[in-house]
């Protein structure tokens, strides 16, 4: 069993702010050495250095899988201090959303790619009215050439299959 080591994983990670896989694997031993011991230090230590590069990607990227793993994690930044802190008191960890992490890990995905920002989509892009949802599954349409009929008809059946399992449950 190796020992994990804050300030050389922090290090590695700085070295690697360019090379999204290696970020990825490191960001994951980081996230295991949390859910072991609860200490947030190297997440807070691999936003201050990519916050010193100015590398807004890492930073948005770190935080939307960080939220998405420990539901309801706050990242808090001293007013006076200006030091940034992570309170993950009463969170939830995600097995799903640490099980993305595992797999994307094991592809050899990019945390700076498409699949790893899909992996983990932020609470705050998911719609917030039936408008935006109304979008979305226009933009979902077009995209993949689906007609919205098509997609109201599937949709009425997946809920009368839905309720008729909760009757069955009942």
């Amino acid at each position: 069993m190796t020992i994990f080591n804050i300030a050389t994983t922090t290090s590695k990670f700085t070295a690697s702010l360019g090379n999204g896989r290696i970020m990825g694997s490191l960001f994951k031993d980081a996230i295991d050495h949390i859910v072991k011991t609860r200490d947030t230090t190297v997440i807070v230590k691999m936003i201050n250095s990519a916050n010193k590069k100015n590398d807004s990607v890492a930073i948005r990227s770190i935080k939307n899988t960080f939220s998405a793993i420990f539901i309801g994690s706050q990242f808090v930044t001293d007013k006076k201090t200006k030091n940034l802190s992570i309170k993950i008191k009463g969170t939830k960890t995600s097995n799903s959303a640490i099980d993305n992490l595992n797999s994307l890990v094991d592809d050899n995905a990019s945390m700076r790619g498409d699949n790893w920002s899909k992996a983990f989509n932020s609470i705050d892009s998911k719609p917030k009215t039936a408008i935006d949802g109304a979008k979305n599954m226009l933009a979902f349409a077009n995209k993949h050439n689906v007609s919205l009929s098509d997609m109201y008809k599937q949709a009425i059946k997946l809920e009368k299959q839905q309720q008729a399992k909760l009757k069955l449950v009942a």
